[in-house]
């Protein structure tokens, strides 16, 4: 049985970005066609459409107020200027076939698997580094259920803005404590390194 297509691989196949992450402009009438629901509202949240935001998009309209095309106009960069969220196809290759949720260690069924940036205080200057398309490297990405990397970036955006590290739900950290450091904070989290738990 074929395996199931996510939607980034759906995004990715209609929109066919360049190496820069941009795109010719593409039909809504399209979309259906290529397995990508579109709505009369809502289709947009927080600038990306499908939830895809390794790149910034631009829209068509007729009118006021009807999207007719959209496109990809570059990847896209954090606050800082410095990270795209983009996962090169090589670290994608490095997963295929995996199907166990590197946290909780459930299978995963077909068409829920995530690539997951393991550190999830990317914006800090040291996994800015490791995440650049050329430094990327299997080890510094997971294999997750979609509804745990969601989980997981929620307690990631809570950790950064508070400073506060999560506790496993059973043991201490295995490296550093609660506060952040100053260097690599990632490192000893259960989220982004489970393995060391084990």
């Amino acid at each position: 049985m074929p395996r199931k297509r996510s939607n980034a691989e759906k995004i990715e196949a209609l929109f066919k970005p360049d190496s820069s992450g941009c795109s010719e402009w593409v039909s809504v009438q399209e979309f259906a066609a290529a397995g990508l629901n579109w709505s009369t509202n809502g289709n947009q949240r927080h600038g990306a459409f499908w939830n895809y935001r390794k790149v910034t998009w631009e829209k068509r309209h007729q009118g006021s107020s009807a999207v007719t095309h959209l496109r990809m106009t570059g990847w896209r960069e954090d606050d800082s200027g410095s990270l795209t969220q983009y996962i090169t196809a090589r670290v994608k290759k490095s997963f295929v076939g995996d199907r166990v949720d590197n946290i909780s260690l459930l299978p995963i069924p077909s068409g829920q698997a995530e690539i997951d940036h393991r550190y999830g205080h990317k914006s800090h200057p040291d996994y800015v580094a490791l995440y650049s398309p050329e430094a990327q490297q299997p080890k510094h990405f997971q294999l997750l259920l979609s509804n745990n990397n969601s989980i997981k970036r929620q307690m990631c955006v809570e950790c950064i803005s508070t400073k506060t590290r999560p506790r496993h739900p059973e043991k201490d950290f295995v490296e550093g404590t609660e506060v952040h450091s100053d260097r690599y904070p990632c490192s000893g989290c259960y989220l982004a390194e489970p393995e060391r738990y084990r």
